[in-house]
């Protein structure tokens, strides 16, 4: 039986629609992972959808309100809607307390950063991380030693690059496992919990396969 992964919605047009990209299905299916989308409902409907799935998903998407580790809010950020910021935290303590793997991508490692008590840098001073297309390549990542990611990744490769803000602090108990040439932090992990900065889900490429048969190893953990 293919693994359950839940994945909370994002906003567009908030008033109007709750998206999740097409990519992130497709790559799942590859792995025989199927997501199950959620927006925000009960704590009855998360704790048994919590309780049913093998792992949570955090995936691109609009800016963590800075609110939440307690700076003001810069001109160009551009906050997700509160009610799914606040789905996102709930669950993410959910799968941790039954330790349950979580994936973290884009928005989705901030999140997680910001969910355990590290901060954000609110805007880059840099136009390395914000390519015009998603497909395609944009700056080389270096992997951390010891680390998940160096184990299943290798060294270094080239990844997509498409956000304005980036870890700052990170979070107690997290290691740094990957890095851009800017010095940029492009992965953190914990336990069960692995997060990038980039979006494996455009580039249909080796490390995206790499990545999936990491966090597909961690959901076969007992």
């Amino acid at each position: 039986m293919n693994k359950k992964i839940l994945a909370p919605l994002r906003s567009y047009n908030p008033n109007r629609v709750f998206y999740i990209y097409h990519e992130y299905i497709k790559m799942f299916k590859k792995a025989d992972l199927d997501i199950i989308t959620i927006a925000p409902a009960s704590f009855t409907t998360l704790q048994f959808l919590v309780d049913n799935c093998d792992g949570l998903l955090l995936t691109g998407g609009l800016d963590v309100d800075p609110a939440y580790y307690h700076e003001s809010l810069h001109p160009k950020t551009k906050k997700e809607l509160f009610e799914l910021e606040e789905l996102e935290f709930t669950l993410i303590k959910m799968f941790f307390q039954q330790n349950k793997p979580i994936l973290g991508i884009c928005r989705g490692i901030q999140t997680i950063n910001v969910a355990f008590g590290g901060t954000l840098i609110q805007d880059l001073d840099s136009n390395l991380h914000m390519q015009k297309e998603m497909q395609g390549y944009r700056h080389l990542v270096t992997t951390c030693k010891n680390s998940l990611l160096s184990k299943y990744l290798g060294d270094k490769f080239m990844t997509n690059s498409f956000h304005h803000q980036a870890l700052d602090k990170v979070a107690d108990g997290f290691i740094i496992s990957a890095k851009s040439i800017d010095n940029i932090i492009e992965g953190i992990e914990k336990d069960k919990i692995i997060a990038v900065q980039w979006h494996p889900e455009k580039n249909n490429d080796k490390i995206q396969q790499r990545l999936l048969k990491l966090f597909n190893d961690l959901l076969e953990e007992k």
